[in-house]
């Protein structure tokens, strides 16, 4: 019989308490060494990524930041919002471009100029109250059964109630953090 050589394996385990969210993505972006990832691909482990999942819960709904986690979870579909969309509702409504929301591809991409505009030192009510505008909207769009898109017009009837609402063509930060949308 063939003899089996003896092999050592270096094994790391970490235990962290599950509550220490930060600490968890550090280790993730640190050991990551089985892929090389490029850096982009940790974009959702920032911290403003975290502070908007923790303020969408305290607001019933979900901030997916770590793709399907919360669906696996059994969160109810329309209450998740993944970074995609999230994306395009700042973008229809902040940056004034929802003719662009619909494209946007790579999101993490490093090259992507869109990603710095949306995540910067916008005002954590604007996020919820862009997502929650677009949603009543699509809602709005999909009940009067809109022949055109029903879904695509969602981003121009976002962008044009909220510049009814705050009386400009140009909706800032802190015109839509102040929104009452769900009334």
């Amino acid at each position: 019989s063939p003899e089996v050589a003896s092999k050592n394996i270096l094994i790391r385990v970490v235990e962290i308490p599950l509550e220490n969210k930060e600490s968890r993505d550090k280790i993730i972006r640190a050991t990551n060494s089985q892929t090389q990832l490029p850096p982009s691909s940790f974009r959702s482990t920032e911290d403003i990524h975290r502070y908007i999942e923790s303020y969408f819960k305290d607001n019933n709904l979900f901030y997916d930041r770590r793709r399907s986690y919360y669906s696996n979870m059994g969160a109810a579909r329309d209450q998740i919002v993944s970074i995609e969309f999230l994306v395009q509702c700042v973008m229809a409504i902040i940056l004034g471009l929802p003719y662009r929301a619909m494209e946007q591809e790579d999101i993490y991409s490093e090259n992507n100029p869109i990603y710095p505009k949306v995540f910067n030192d916008i005002n954590l009510p604007t996020y919820l109250n862009c997502v929650l505008l677009v949603k009543i909207c699509e809602r709005f769009a999909i009940d009067k059964g809109f022949k055109y898109d029903p879904i695509g017009i969602k981003f121009y009837l976002a962008y044009v109630t909220a510049g009814l609402t705050a009386r400009s063509v140009a909706i800032n930060d802190n015109q839509m953090s102040k929104m009452q949308i769900k009334d």
